[in-house]
């Protein structure tokens, strides 16, 4: 069995680096250096994602195409065209 020791900038990549290896079938094991475990919460925190604070609207979505506006009845007749 080989060893590979990989140093890492921070504790977000460090996790993801280490989720990604788990993946592989070829992975036995994964040994980190810090001994304490991060918890779910504060991996999350960490994630670039930045969370809706409101419902979205339909308006949000009429000018999806570039100078192209949608009304709700077009998009309306159009999905019902699709499921017929």
């Amino acid at each position: 069995m080989e060893t590979i020791t990989i140093k890492v900038d921070n504790t977000a990549n460090a996790l993801f680096l280490q989720e990604l290896l788990l993946k592989f079938q070829f992975v036995k094991a994964i040994e980190t250096g810090k001994k304490n475990k991060v918890s779910l919460k504060e991996r999350y925190k960490t994630l670039p994602i930045h969370w809706a604070t409101a419902k979205p609207s339909i308006e949000d979505f009429t000018s999806i195409v570039t100078n192209r506006k949608l009304s709700l009845t077009e998009i309306r007749e159009k999905a019902w065209k699709r499921n017929l």
